[in-house]
């Protein structure tokens, strides 16, 4: 009789782990490096968008479950939320032969801390522990970020830094130039557009999670009236000079540093979905 959770475990074969690398236009790496594990976090982020279609759409319960992931995300060229893109994520690093595992995260006020409602990977590599996301539609760092204690690490171009909080928690920070490039951790000011600042992005834990632990979080992001990702369309794309987003009503892009608005209507969004995202919804 199988268990109701084997689905979530299911291991990647070398067949899916080619598809998944050419989706990322990567080939297989001569070495487990802490190089190539920064070039499977910056291509992901670059070819697989952040994106929550299905549920703030469709009102589609977003599985879990591998064998879905990979045929959303690979097959289907579609993109995901944390919950899902971490989660075939940390499979592809697993089959790859890195020794890697998923833990939880906090978003919003270091000082008050939240429930978890993020799902990271880390990275044991080496003798040093690594921090790897391609889930957040927010300013996530285009590389492995390594759990040391304050120590400033400059990835493509962008500043990063964990603070330790206690055993098992740390804080990620990060510079940026205004509110404005916080990707969601703050508001666009055009006040303080020109404002370097250091600003927080996230808690995110060391603690190891197994899958069935992201289960409730999932569904508290998807299911339900109130959940996160049900109010507005959300998706986002880092790109070799910048990233391009867009929600209900805006499609942003930054590039070079500069930041161009332009409203959009629900007509013009499976539009831009194509164009810019390489989505088609009804995938």
């Amino acid at each position: 009789m199988q268990n109701m959770n084997e689905p979530l475990y299911t291991p990647l074969t070398q067949e899916q782990i080619d598809k998944y690398l050419a989706r990322l236009e990567l080939e297989r790496p001569e070495a487990l490096t802490k190089e190539y594990l920064d070039k499977l976090v910056l291509n992901h982020q670059t070819h697989v968008a952040f994106e929550n279609i299905d549920v703030c759409h469709y009102e589609r319960p977003i599985s879990l479950n591998i064998a879905d992931l990979f045929n959303k995300i690979v097959e289907r060229n579609r993109g995901g939320y944390c919950f899902e893109l971490n989660g075939l994520f940390v499979k592809l690093l697993q089959g790859l032969g890195y020794d890697a595992y998923s833990s939880p995260c906090r978003m919003g006020d270091p000082n008050i801390p939240g429930p978890v409602m993020h799902r990271g990977n880390v990275v044991n590599l080496n003798g040093k522990k690594y921090f790897c996301d391609v889930g957040f539609g927010g300013p996530m760092p285009p590389g492995a970020i390594e759990f040391v204690e304050g120590v400033r690490q400059v990835v493509d171009g962008e500043t990063f830094w964990v603070e330790q909080v206690d055993d098992y928690w740390w804080q990620l920070k990060r510079m940026t130039k205004g509110t404005s490039e916080t990707g969601g951790v703050g508001p666009y000011d055009p006040a303080t557009i020109d404002l370097i600042r250091e600003v927080d992005v996230m808690r995110i834990s060391t603690a190891e999670w197994y899958a069935p632990d992201f289960l409730a979080p999932n569904r508290s992001c998807g299911e339900g009236p109130n959940a996160r990702f049900r109010g507005r369309v959300m998706v986002s794309l880092r790109t070799p000079t910048g990233s391009k987003g867009l929600s209900s009503d805006t499609f942003t892009v930054i590039e070079n540093g500069v930041r161009t608005r332009t409203p959009v209507t629900p007509e013009e969004i499976p539009v831009i979905l194509k164009e810019h995202f390489n989505i088609t919804p009804e995938q």
